[in-house]
């Protein structure tokens, strides 16, 4: 891998980071096909102002979560989904839909949580 000391230009036109995400779909009896979602990071300052508009209600707050998952979620995907780009609609359609599993919403939020969060790397030592 190449190193380059790095300009402030080159960090500020950092590309965002992308990620593929694979969706398997059963198509029948026999067999699934494998449909290919792309995420793109929103950035650090639009991913906190995009939690911050989705607090947890009263009852979530009681439980200990820190956002409202049923609208903070669809909100995410919409935001980051690139192919196919989603309307937050679109991805609330499916974010209830009876036809996705718990664990393929699951995987399509942590994506999108993933390509966020990305980059983040803290090397340990001994002494830690």
């Amino acid at each position: 891998m190449a190193r380059k000391i790095a300009t402030l230009e080159d960090l500020l036109n950092k590309p965002a980071r992308t990620k593929e995400l694979v969706i398997n779909v059963p198509t029948g009896k026999s067999g699934s096909t494998d449909f290919v979602v792309t995420l793109k990071a929103i950035g650090s300052k639009a991913y906190d102002d995009l939690l911050a508009a989705h607090p947890p209600t009263n009852e979530q707050r009681k439980d200990g979560q820190t956002y409202n998952a049923d609208t903070f979620a669809p909100s995410l995907i919409s935001a980051c989904s690139v192919t196919p780009a989603l309307s937050e609609e679109q991805a609330s359609q499916i974010w209830l839909s009876n036809e996705w599993s718990r664990g393929e919403l699951t995987q399509l939020f942590l994506g999108c949580v993933e390509v966020n969060s990305k980059g983040l790397d803290v090397p340990f030592t001994d002494a830690d």
